[in-house]
């Protein structure tokens, strides 16, 4: 079943998460595997207005959480797409700043897929090439950083 997306959501979509998103692929620590981690994708997308996150919920689905905000700073909110939706939509975006990285993370999901759709991922043989993307997004979100 191909996803509906209006080309106006697609529009905001690609504003919203490349001026204020972060994509990345990580190795949170993970014991019951042999290898001590598991690959994770994240789509993050953080703002103060909740109102505007919403609208990216439901274009990305997943959870919003805050994060503690600095003294005298407005609170921030954080959306954590799911992986499931980026598989969907991310093919169909196109980015200024951060195109890079949506080739690397579309090419990290079509090493970790394995319907279920996260990071239960148990073949090895993708590590090396995961590996390499991962630097290769490390080094790209650096340079995003002023």
């Amino acid at each position: 079943g191909g996803i509906m997306i209006s080309d106006r959501d697609l529009g905001w979509l690609e504003a919203a998460l490349d001026g204020e998103g972060c994509l990345g692929l990580y190795k949170p620590q993970q014991r019951t595997t042999r290898r001590g981690f598991a690959w994770k994708i994240s789509i993050q997308l953080a703002n103060t207005n909740m109102a505007f996150l919403r609208h990216g919920q439901k274009l990305l689905r997943g959870t919003i959480h805050s994060l503690s905000p600095k003294p005298g700073r407005k609170i921030v909110f954080v959306l954590q797409g799911t992986v499931t939706a980026a598989r969907e939509i991310f093919p169909l975006l196109r980015f200024d700043i951060k195109e890079g990285q949506r080739k690397l993370l579309l090419a990290a999901m079509e090493l970790l897929d394995d319907h279920k759709g996260n990071n239960l991922n148990r073949r090895v043989s993708h590590d090396k090439r995961l590996e390499e993307i991962y630097y290769e997004l490390r080094a790209l979100n650096k340079r995003g950083e002023r």
